[in-house]
């Protein structure tokens, strides 16, 4: 089994334990909100690295063809959505419930909200589209596949990915996207620089500064403290 199917098993299964362990806290409004974060916490360091995944082949070895494979499996995978929907609703719930009426809270869970769409921004490609990126992706690993691609055909398949660039990933330098690209290296460093930047934009909106690991930890000590 390959590690990006060993990670989407992994999120099936934390989606699942989610369900189940909501049960057991349904009574408890701030335990239900503690398992959320948790779970947040857990779907979003998978995805992180299922994200990873992905990007290895055509980062490691130019292999265009298996990160569009690795990228289909993963926008295909329900899991991800679900758990995030559930982990969303758990906390836009709060604003109905005394026990965080708190303006400080009610300030620490908009953060949490606010930094959970910047990273499904990312991960998803909301600037885009999830399946027109797997589209994308895979014209690039069709065209790569042939040994003497014409330059045209080269063009139109990179095309979605430049044009995309910008709009995907909101303030990223555009240094390594070239303007047009005629080889087939061309086409190869264009998926890499756009591969690259999309696990970089999703790791700074999780781990960087004041982003949703932080907003997270926030909220969790709020109910602790």
């Amino acid at each position: 089994m390959s590690d990006i199917l060993e990670i989407l098993k992994f999120a099936k299964e934390t989606v699942g334990s989610f369900f189940t362990q909501r049960k057991a806290v349904s009574d408890k409004a701030w335990d239900e909100v503690v398992l959320a974060l948790d779970k947040l916490t857990e779907l979003t360091t998978l995805h992180a690295k299922a994200v990873a995944e992905v990007t290895a082949p055509i980062l490691t070895g130019s292999d265009i063809a298996e990160t569009s494979r690795r990228y289909s499996l993963l926008v295909n995978s329900p899991d991800f959505p679900q758990g995030y929907g559930t982990a969303r609703g758990i906390l836009e719930a709060t604003r109905d419930i005394r026990a965080f009426e708190d303006p400080s809270i009610q300030e620490k869970i908009r953060a949490v909200l606010s930094c959970l769409y910047e990273f499904q921004y990312g991960v998803f490609t909301l600037g885009w589209d999830s399946y027109c990126v797997s589209d994308a992706i895979a014209a690039c690993a069709r065209v790569a596949a042939n040994q003497q691609p014409d330059s045209d055909q080269i063009a139109r398949a990179g095309a979605p990915l430049i044009h995309s660039y910008t709009s995907v990933f909101k303030d990223a330098p555009t240094r390594d996207v070239p303007e047009q690209i005629t080889t087939l290296p061309d086409l190869i460093r264009l998926v890499q620089a756009w591969c690259q930047a999309w696990q970089r934009y999703i790791q700074q909106r999780l781990y960087g500064g004041r982003g949703l690991n932080y907003s997270i930890s926030q909220l969790r000590m709020q109910h602790y403290g």
